[in-house]
């Protein structure tokens, strides 16, 4: 587990170095473009009204920044899948 610490910005207690990550499909992978990470981190820091930030891709990973214990939760099953919201 990484350590998350409380901001009032996200109302909870984030990670900002890192990303939550859910697969919902076997062709996905659990990595993001390089740089991801940094931009979602420049996005914070230029803009205070962003709060999460979100990526997901045709194959099925999603992912959301920064991390927190309440994100990414779900079954994995296709009412959970943001490709079929």
């Amino acid at each position: 587990m990484h350590y998350l610490s409380y901001f009032i910005r996200f109302k909870g207690a984030v990670n900002e170095s890192i990303t939550c990550s859910r697969l919902y499909s076997p062709n996905s992978k659990n990595r993001m473009a390089p740089g991801f990470i940094g931009d979602f981190k420049q996005n914070t820091l230029n803009n205070p009204g962003i709060t999460w930030q979100y990526s997901g891709d045709i194959n099925g990973a999603y992912h959301q920044y920064p991390a927190s214990n309440n994100t990414c939760k779900g079954n994995k099953s296709m009412e959970d899948d943001f490709r079929y919201q």
